[in-house]
């Protein structure tokens, strides 16, 4: 059985808090983002144990953010008990992790990925204030 991730872009907003603006589970991303790429569309286990210790070692899972979006409050209570291992990481580090050519399953030689790993795996402009953006992801098998 296979293990899938499940993850939430969210944009702090002045007003609201965290919003969530791109969904992606399993193989699929509501507005297509880079990590909807060859690369990310692959189970990565490697990559799934950087993140959260998920099929290898990595960090301890560090749950759902007590003031995550309503977007992400609603998908996890969707996948219920099958969904596992929930954590976050601001946008910079998830785009880091999601960067380490270890970890993807094609080599993508132009450098781009090191000159603007935020734009191209999560579809936001690397001149954007990043600190208002996190990664909320957690898995299923």
């Amino acid at each position: 059985m296979g293990c899938d991730i499940h993850l939430v872009l969210e944009q702090r907003d002045a007003d609201l808090g965290w919003v969530g603006i791109d969904t992606f589970a399993g193989h699929e991303s509501s507005y297509g983002r880079g990590y909807n790429s060859p690369a990310a569309r692959s189970r990565n286990y490697k990559l799934f144990a950087a993140l959260a210790g998920v099929r290898g070692d990595g960090p301890t899972p560090r749950g759902i953010p007590e003031d995550a979006s309503t977007t992400t409050r609603l998908l996890v209570k969707e996948l219920g008990s099958d969904g596992h291992s929930h954590s976050w990481l601001p946008l910079i580090d998830a785009a880091r992790e999601w960067n380490v050519e270890r970890y993807t399953a094609e080599k993508l030689r132009d450098g781009y990925q090191e000159k603007f790993p935020e734009s191209f795996w999560f579809g936001i402009d690397s001149e954007m204030d990043l600190s208002k953006y996190r990664v909320v992801f957690w898995f299923d098998n």
